[in-house]
C-alpha cells in the first residue's frame, strides 16, 4: 500500500524531458564508441609501428651483408697488366717486380706494377694503367667489370625485408666529375616505402687510388 502510494507520488517526466534524456545517452554512447575506436587504432598504428622499425632493421642488417660481398669483390679489382679484371691477374710473377708480381690484394704489385713488362712489347703497363684511369666513362670500371658487379646475387634477407638493390652503375652515371668513373654506386630501396632509396653507398676499389 506504501509502496502504490510512492509510485503515485512520483513526479511525472514531460516528453521534452524523456527526449532529453534519450539525446543524452546516445551522446554518451557515441562518446564510448569514439574512444573505443580511437584507442583500437592507436593500438593497432602502433603495432604496424613497431612491425615497420622491426623490418627496416632487418633490411638494413642486409644491405650492410650486401654491400660486404660487394665491397669484397671490388678489393679484387685490378689493371696491373694493363687491362683490367676481377680476380687473379695474369701472369702472375712471384717475387719479381713485373705485372701482376702478386695474387695478394694487401700487396701494392697486385693492383700496379713495379716496373714495366718487357715481354709485352704492344704495351707499357704502366701508362696503360694511367691512361685506363682517366678514360670517360669507362675508367678501372670496364662495361664487363660492371656487369660482373650487377650479376652478383642480392642477398636474399634484402627480398625476404621487403628491399631491392637497384643496377649497380658508375658514380659518373650521376655526378660526371673526373674520377667519378672509377667509383661504384649502390643504391638499395624499401618496396614497402614506394620504393624510397634507403641506403646510397659510394664503394671505392682499392685499384682507383693507384689513379693519378
Amino acid at each position: 500500500m506504501f509502496l502504490l502510494q510512492l509510485i503515485r507520488r512520483r513526479p511525472k517526466v514531460s516528453s521534452s524531458e524523456r527526449g532529453a534524456l534519450l539525446i543524452e545517452a546516445l551522446v554518451v554512447s557515441l562518446l564510448l564508441t569514439i574512444a573505443v575506436l580511437g584507442t583500437v587504432q592507436l593500438i593497432n598504428h602502433s603495432t604496424q609501428q613497431r612491425n615497420r622499425a622491426s623490418q627496416r632493421n632487418q633490411l638494413n642488417s642486409a644491405i650492410d651483408a650486401d654491400l660486404a660481398r660487394i665491397e669484397n669483390m671490388a678489393s679484387r679489382l685490378t689493371c696491373c697488366s694493363g687491362s683490367c679484371t676481377l680476380g687473379i691477374p695474369n701472369r702472375i710473377t712471384p717475387g719479381s717486380t713485373s705485372p701482376c708480381a702478386t695474387n695478394n690484394p694487401r700487396d701494392d704489385r697486385y693492383f700496379f706494377p713495379q716496373l714495366d713488362d718487357s715481354s709485352t712489347a704492344d704495351i707499357v703497363e704502366p701508362t696503360a694503367i694511367d691512361t685506363i684511369c682517366n678514360q670517360n666513362p669507362d675508367g678501372i670500371i670496364s662495361n664487363a667489370v660492371l656487369a660482373e658487379f650487377n650479376a652478383l646475387t642480392v642477398d636474399p634477407d634484402i627480398t625476404a625485408a621487403g628491399g631491392a638493390r637497384q643496377s649497380i652503375v658508375r658514380l659518373s652515371a650521376i655526378n660526371n666529375q673526373q674520377g667519378n668513373q672509377n667509383i661504384l654506386m649502390v643504391t638499395y630501396i624499401d618496396i614497402n616505402a614506394a620504393s624510397a632509396a634507403v641506403r646510397v653507398a659510394r664503394v671505392v676499389p682499392p685499384m682507383a687510388r693507384f689513379c693519378p
